[in-house]
């Protein structure tokens, strides 16, 4: 660099530093703190299995997401209808119910006396957040939907369930054919034993469980062809597996919790070991 350079180049400022006079954000909290969404809790509608209490096991708290999947002939639409009996016995019943169909003319659905049967997907704003709703999809096309339809299942799903005091049931023959959006938000599965070994390998993943568990679980506690896998991923479900619904599956400790695959692999290990144990005796 030559002398000319270190001339022009401007020499730093000594001295102190001028105070920042800019106004500084208030401190936040070190915690989270809980803020209550109005537009969830209006009315108070809101389930849980302590609210209210002695909540009977097929009573599955408001608002959920459920899906039900089976081939044909095992009981879908029964044990859908069970479901919604359970919850029309108790002080808190469902005000409103609409079926969405592919005729207009099923009589499948008129014990229960719904509200309305449909064939298109409603818009969310048909529900009012003061009536607890329920809305099911009883074998309805969801493939081939239009740019709309597919808008207004979305939303049922992601916003209307929980924004507009409603539940929603969404029966199916095959699983690979539910849309993701149903599959991403459901809280609650319940599903028969399908003819290929992969849907059920795909459904474990959708549910959370190791396919071996789900295999496991079908070969051991599920040999029926009308015995149903009920998961219930809702928060603080004290019976999150369930065989027919209203027959907890426990583990070794007595207890009701969703199985790990260590807790499988180390059933496997001591059945192996117990195996190996009792062919040594023979041999002696």
């Amino acid at each position: 660099m030559s002398d000319t350079e270190e001339k022009t180049k401007p020499r730093r400022r000594r001295g102190r530093k001028k105070p920042d006079r800019r106004r500084k954000p208030p401190c936040l909290p070190q915690k989270v703190v809980k803020i209550r969404n109005e537009d969830k809790h209006k009315g108070n509608w809101y389930e849980s299995w302590d609210k209210p209490k002695n909540r009977k096991i097929g009573n599955f708290t408001h608002p959920y997401r459920m899906i039900l999947s089976a081939g044909t002939g095992v009981g879908k639409t029964l044990t859908a209808q069970n479901i919604l009996l359970q919850a029309q016995a108790t002080d808190r019943p469902f005000k409103e119910v609409y079926i969405c169909t592919c005729s207009l003319g099923t009589e499948e659905w008129n014990n229960i006396e719904p509200t309305g049967i449909m064939t298109v997907i409603p818009d969310f704003e048909m529900f009012d957040r003061t009536k607890k709703s329920l809305l099911i999809f009883d074998d309805r096309e969801l493939l081939n939907l239009s740019r709309d339809e597919q808008n207004k299942l979305s939303t049922i799903f992601r916003f209307a369930s929980t924004h507009r005091n409603l539940s929603v049931m969404l029966l199916f023959q095959c699983w690979f054919d539910i849309p993701p959006i149903a599959r991403k938000c459901s809280n609650v599965f319940i599903f028969w034993k399908p003819r290929s070994s992969r849907e059920l390998t795909l459904i474990s993943n959708n549910v959370g469980l190791e396919p071996e568990v789900i295999h496991e679980l079908f070969e051991e506690n599920l040999t029926s062809p009308y015995d149903s896998l009920c998961v219930d991923l809702t928060v603080g479900s004290p019976w999150p597996m369930r065989k027919n619904i209203f027959a907890p599956i426990l583990n070794e400790n007595g207890e009701c919790k969703l199985p790990s695959l260590i807790y499988h692999r180390k059933k496997k290990e001591r059945a192996r070991d117990k195996k190996l144990r009792e062919e040594g005796d023979e041999d002696d």
